[in-house]
Formats: structure tokens, sequence, C-alpha cells
């Protein structure tokens, strides 16, 4: 997402600006990408499972200068159609033809401490490599491209499968198991409803306590109750009237 506003903000302001995806597709980590057994875990970059969907509302998920239809998008829908949004808006645009897909970025090296530009090196799916001089560059890859595992004492002797959520796909795998989710993040919350119905057992292990909100508060989307909305007021003298 910030690779395709950074691009459009360029093209805006007059400059000359290309982007770099190794995926044959935009939409980033929004694109839903199949872990098999087979698959090379070094190839996953994206963390969406089959269940996504959008734990903030349509009016507080759209870019400002491009706000989703509400005629197509529903108050909460899932990753296919967030993807979907953003291939319209790299569409509306014209961001494609300053795309090159399945092309990884191998090197950037600044140039006299960046002053006299940046040589960048990159590789067409297919191709040698080839080299290009650029005054700046703009790292947009993306801090969810690659899961993090902490490390947890015991990690090593333990006998049974260890997932991080990034692979995570679908419930289906843990029918009948007992399962323990690690962490009380938006995706272990999800996962955690997915795997309940099927699993034997669910446990959640957190640090410390939590709020899980629904989406929906009284009827309207969880956000339309911030402090900030102007629907907020109504919230508050309900909550205060039923003390009374």
């Amino acid at each position: 997402m910030c690779g395709l506003t950074t691009l459009k903000e360029c093209l805006a302001s007059g400059f000359e600006a290309v982007a770099f995806d190794a995926r044959d597709t935009v939409g980033g980590a929004w694109t839903y990408q199949p872990v098999e057994p087979d698959t090379d875990p070094s190839t996953v970059k994206s963390a969406m499972y089959d269940g996504v969907m959008l734990n903030s509302c349509r009016d507080t998920s759209s870019f400002t200068d491009f706000p989703l239809d509400p005629a197509r998008y529903g108050d909460y829908f899932n990753h296919r159609k967030m993807s979907q949004y953003l291939h319209e808006y790299a569409h509306h645009f014209g961001l494609e033809q300053h795309i090159r897909l399945r092309t990884k970025v191998l090197d950037c090296t600044p140039l006299n401490g960046g002053a006299s530009g940046w040589r960048v090196t990159v590789q067409a799916e297919g191709q040698p490599a080839e080299e290009s001089i650029f005054t700046a560059v703009c790292n947009a890859a993306g801090h969810l491209s690659s899961p993090k595992l902490p490390e947890i004492k015991g990690r090593d002797t333990f006998k049974g499968e260890l997932l991080h959520s990034h692979y995570y796909r679908r419930p289906g795998p843990y029918a009948g198991k007992k399962v323990a989710i690690i962490g009380l993040g938006s995706s272990g919350v999800d996962i955690a409803c997915e795997i309940a119905p099927q699993a034997s057992e669910v446990h959640i292990i957190t640090r410390r306590g939590g709020w899980i909100l629904p989406r929906f508060v009284l009827g309207k989307p969880c956000e339309a109750w911030d402090s900030e909305h102007p629907g907020y007021a109504p919230l508050i003298k309900r909550v205060n009237n039923s003390d009374e």
C-alpha cells in the first residue's frame, strides 16, 4: 500500500518514478498467497489467510483521494475485496505503467553518501541483473513481508507443530487438536475464532489483558464511536443515563 501511494505522489509531483515488485501483481500483503506443504517459506510474502476480514471499517480504511464506494464495499469486507480496491486505485491513477512486476531489487548503493544518487541493481524474472542510477530511493517493502518469531524458552524441545501465523491459511488442519495461540493481536484473535469450532481445545496466551471489541456496536461500526467522531456524544449520554 505504501509503495502505491508513494509512487502516486511522486508522479503527481512531476518526478520520473518507477516501482519494483518481486511478485506478479500489485497489492502487497493484501494479495493472498497459498501455502502448501511443499511451499518454500522464504517465498511467502503475504500473511493473508482465507478468512481474513478487515478489522477497520470501510470509512477508515480508504485513501482520502480515492474513497471506497459504499455501493460496492460493505462496512467490513474480506482481503480479496481489499486487494481489488488496491488494483482499482492503481488503475485510477495510472500507476501500472510505472510498476515493474516480477522484478527483485538485489542491491541499493548510495553514491557519495547519497549526494550523487543511488545505484540500484534489479533482476527481472528469468533475466540477467541490471543497474540503474536514481536520485532517491524509497523502501516500501513492508514490515509484514517476513515473520518475526521471538525466542521462547523450550521452543527447540517442543514436539508438536510450531507455526507462525504468517503461514496459517485455514482451520481444517487443526481439527481435533489442542492448540495454543501466543499473542492477543488481531491475527491471534481471528485465528482462535476460526480454529475453536474444530479443535478439541484452544488456549490464547498473552502477557497482559485486552479489550476484544465487536465490529459493530449499537448497530454502527466500532470506529463510529471514536472520540473524534460526532456520533460519540449520543453514546456517552446513553452510558451516563444507564448509571442513573
